[in-house]
């Protein structure tokens, strides 16, 4: 499939929520035992309802994007990466039913449906609580020794905000540090940004090259970071999924053999696998991602997120779309994500309906 004719937008929309609607359709078989191949393909009672991990990777995008419009109405703003915590700080506030204050970034924590607890994450709600907003997990300062997934999940909107690979590769393995500290966690972070910058922004590769260029650049990340031992069994396991994805086995016995998803690199692996076995269809990754009873949600949003970005929106069949939650507050926030701070922005804009949301932190009404 010829894929390089689909603008940026239009990627944007697709990753953003293409990820919702995989995760929803795996959140509706986690935990299913003796799962069979494509079970589930639709949504129960034909409404898509995502979970945490939808809730992280949306206030991931809210937390960039409040950083860049400071900059660009006041000329200073903090380091992405503390954007990117200070918004996950305000999900954890949702999480615990605490009320929003000054310190808030976030203008989607007010939504109603933002503030349900969707099975939050331990590890997650653990590292974000606290007292100090500005302290948080670094590369070489790890808060834990997670390896859990919920730090991949929620980074695909870092591969779409980066200006280039290396920079994308840095932040995601930031981001991911912020809650889980294990090497391989941080390492299957980093992939999976890169390949999510990859296929949005360097459309002039084959999904192929682009998943070895992935690769390749997360290995030499992790070689400058980490003992050689991380580096080898996340390879390990990414290429084991490479060669899976060519032969002719049943989805769920290649599945099986990379593991579950609950730690990072099985999630990272299994995504990766769902993709390549179906680099030009939407749906068919996306189901073969949630079809394996193990962390189907994250492995779904994880896969549609890569499926989105690199089919664009228009990809995506139009059941899920019509019957996903929140599509309204997908596609406004995705929508921002994809037309970023306006060009003439400044402090005399106070009155927009961007300040509302990105300098005063308050949903639009039409957005409740």
């Amino acid at each position: 499939m010829d894929t390089f004719d689909i603008n940026i937008k239009d990627r944007i929309m697709g990753c953003i929520l293409g990820g919702a609607i995989g995760d929803a359709l795996g959140y509706q078989c986690e935990f299913t035992v003796d799962i069979k191949e494509r079970e589930f393909t639709t949504f129960k009672d034909d409404y898509g309802i995502f979970s945490d991990d939808t809730q992280m990777m949306l206030f991931t995008i809210n937390g960039l994007l409040w950083g860049a419009t400071r900059a660009a109405a006041k000329g200073i703003a903090p380091l992405p990466i503390s954007c990117i915590n200070y918004a996950y700080r305000d999900w954890y506030k949702t999480q615990n039913n605490l009320t929003a204050d000054e310190q808030n970034v976030s203008w989607i924590d007010k939504i109603p449906a933002m503030r349900h607890r969707r099975a939050p994450g331990f590890t997650c709600l653990n590292a974000l609580n606290t007292p100090n907003p500005h302290q948080f997990g670094t590369i070489d300062n790890s808060v834990n020794q997670s390896k859990g997934c919920g730090c991949t999940m929620r980074v695909a909107p870092v591969g779409i905000f980066a200006h280039s690979l290396q920079e994308t590769i840095e932040l995601s393995a930031e981001s991911a540090a912020i809650t889980h500290g294990h090497p391989l966690g941080i390492i299957s972070t980093a992939f999976i940004g890169s390949l999510i910058y990859l296929v949005t922004h360097e459309t002039g590769r084959s999904f192929s090259e682009q998943f070895h260029a992935a690769l390749e650049s997360t290995n030499q990340f992790a070689a400058q970071h980490f003992h050689y031992q991380y580096q080898s069994d996340f390879a390990k396991i990414i290429n084991e999924a490479f060669t899976l994805s060519q032969n002719h086995s049943h989805d769920i016995d290649n599945i099986g053999q990379l593991g579950q998803g609950w730690v990072a690199e099985e999630a990272a692996a299994i995504a990766t696998y769902c993709c390549l076995r179906y680099p030009d269809n939407y749906a068919d990754a996306v189901i073969a991602s949630v079809n394996h009873g193990g962390d189907s949600d994250s492995t779904g949003i994880i896969t549609g997120n890569i499926m989105g970005a690199r089919l664009g929106i228009r990809a995506i069949p139009q059941y899920y779309l019509d019957h996903i939650e929140q599509y309204e507050l997908l596609t406004e926030l995705a929508t921002d994500f994809a037309n970023g701070v306006p060009s003439d922005f400044n402090d005399s804009s106070s009155d927009s309906s961007w300040s509302t949301k990105y300098i005063k932190c308050q949903p639009l009404q039409e957005s409740l």
